[in-house]
């Protein structure tokens, strides 16, 4: 049987939340589709050789947001290859790609909204640019995806329609079913074995709140010397040292990871669907995190006391100290509902359906 040619389109393969939620999907369906991923910086990045273990075709192709040489590539390319479907995941800015999709004849056009507010500078020059492409992407797309209703609401709105669906991320459960104890999971990473482990997972973007995260810990470990977090993601291990903080730089292993900490902490300001948040939830952990839509939409509402103002430190300081001093933990955690919401199996079936 032929299999359906698939072309994604990503601006890096750094880890991030949509490199990974892609890598994810072509490890669980690489081998039923033929994909191709086009890197829009150019760049092999960090998650390149997980990415060629799938299957798929990796092509480096720079293209800025206003550059006619390498539109006429990628409409070249376009015929040339005769995908059956172009899926870019870069929300507003995949309508140029989507648009020299259909003049290059791609049937299936997918746009997937991974965020649920722009991530630049709000010049005018940059507003004017997104509301173009985003004109761009309801004319020219066959399907809108996003992984929250907020993010739909927010670049649509009232001009929804049957295009425009929320596909929820799937997580393989099965990767957090770790035989390692946490005393030598903390061993192997390096981190104390008597303290209590306050951890955060995300690269150091504005989005991410680091600001917070470390005026939070200043104020909990100062209060509590048994108390430390652990920060890791790209940019953590330039964060300014203090006492009772660690940072890891970039890891791989989360699984392993989020296994070591003992709360987690996760105060982000803007999000599409936080598979950090997410992953710490499967993991079994108790955590804090921002009072934001997106959030709201991926958590029970059982939960929701658990979640405060993003940048309210107090608050954060709070909640954390409650959370520590709390004898039975069990009613901040929702792993078993979390390893539904989210199961890979529907979820990504949910999105490949959306794609053949």
């Amino acid at each position: 049987m032929k299999r359906h040619k698939i072309c994604f389109l990503l601006f890096t393969i750094n880890a991030g939340g949509i490199e990974t939620y892609l890598l994810r999907f072509l490890k669980c369906y690489g081998h039923a589709i033929s994909a191709t991923v086009i890197v829009k910086n150019g760049e092999k990045g960090d998650l390149y050789d997980e990415y060629i273990k799938t299957g798929a075709k990796i092509v480096l192709m720079r293209m800025n947001y206003l550059n006619l040489k390498a539109w006429i590539i990628l409409y070249k390319f376009f015929t040339h290859e005769l995908f059956d479907t172009v899926c870019d995941m870069g929300a507003n800015f995949a309508g140029i790609p989507l648009t020299i999709a259909r003049m290059a004849g791609v049937k299936k056009r997918v746009a997937f909204y991974r965020q649920s507010s722009h991530l630049f500078p709000l010049t005018c020059l940059n507003v004017i640019y997104a509301n173009f492409v985003n004109r761009l992407v309801y004319k020219n797309a066959t399907a809108i995806l996003a992984n929250s209703c907020h993010a739909l609401l927010f670049y649509f709105g009232k001009k929804m329609d049957h295009r425009c669906k929320v596909i929820k991320n799937g997580i393989n459960r099965e990767l957090f079913d770790l035989k390692e104890s946490k005393d030598v999971l903390r061993k192997f990473f390096g981190l104390p074995a008597d303290k209590i482990i306050v951890g955060h997972t995300g690269r150091v973007t504005p989005a991410k709140n680091h600001q917070t995260i470390i005026e939070v810990a200043r104020s909990v470990c100062a209060n509590h010397e048994n108390v430390v977090f652990v920060l890791a993601g790209y940019g953590t291990q330039d964060l300014p040292e203090q006492n009772g903080l660690i940072t890891l730089g970039y890891c791989t292993g989360i699984p392993e990871l989020l296994k070591t900490f003992d709360v987690y902490y996760f105060p982000s300001v803007t999000e599409g669907q936080p598979n950090s948040l997410i992953e710490a939830m499967i993991s079994g952990l108790p955590f804090v995190a921002s009072d934001i839509a997106p959030i709201r939409e991926c958590v029970p509402e059982s939960h929701f006391s658990q979640l405060v103002e993003a940048t309210d430190v107090e608050a954060g300081v709070k909640k954390i100290e409650e959370i520590i001093h709390a004898g039975d933990k069990s009613g901040y955690c929702c792993k078993v509902w979390a390893m539904e919401e989210y199961d890979a199996d529907r979820n990504f079936n949910r999105f490949l359906s959306e794609l053949i």
